[in-house]
């Protein structure tokens, strides 16, 4: 809710609703579950984004699960550009221009 995020995607997990807290791979493992009990597909790990505002829980911690990652609202030291945005805005106008390079 805080990053005004829940309108441009099918779920959002958090550290509240799982009892784990990020970098902790399990709650990575947990999305992808949960992205099989909606759309009947296996995702992996390869295939999945994870949005964050932290770098070492967020960034680190999806990219330690395997996963391919986004800051918003950061301006963390050792961030690839491609992998971060001012705001959601910015990185939605990223994907949809097909400028995004994770």
């Amino acid at each position: 809710k805080n990053m005004d995020l829940y309108y441009k995607f099918d779920f959002i997990i958090t550290s509240y609703e799982t009892n784990l807290q990020k970098p902790d791979r399990k709650i990575f493992q947990h999305a992808l579950d949960k992205a099989l009990s909606i759309e009947w597909n296996l995702i992996y790990p390869n295939e999945a984004l994870h949005i964050g505002n932290e770098i070492d829980k967020d960034f680190e911690g999806a990219r330690e699960a395997g996963w391919s990652s986004v800051l918003i609202n950061s301006e963390k030291e050792n961030v690839p550009s491609s992998a971060s945005f001012k705001d959601v805005e910015h990185f939605w106008n990223a994907i949809n221009s097909e400028k995004l390079d994770l």
